[in-house]
């Protein structure tokens, strides 16, 4: 399931991903991509928890005008 979600909507291009500061993809078992799609004027955000447990997590989009909806599948 993990490959499929991180496999599908990716984007035009990589945008930065930072883990608690630090500028990482991974850390204690939080996985996290983030891209744009310049044609469907979409940023697309993916974050996979790989505990046993339940971790919380803080999203923040520095420097995004906030427009449409959001979607959580």
């Amino acid at each position: 399931y993990v490959q499929k979600l991180f496999s599908t909507n990716v984007g035009t291009h990589v945008l930065p991903v930072t883990i608690n500061g630090a500028a990482a993809a991974a850390q204690n078992g939080l996985y996290a991509s983030a891209s744009a799609d310049e044609r469907a004027r979409e940023i697309v955000v993916k974050v996979v928890n790989t505990n046993a447990t339940a971790k919380g997590a803080r999203l923040s989009l520095a420097g995004l005008v906030v427009g449409g909806t959001a979607r959580v599948i």
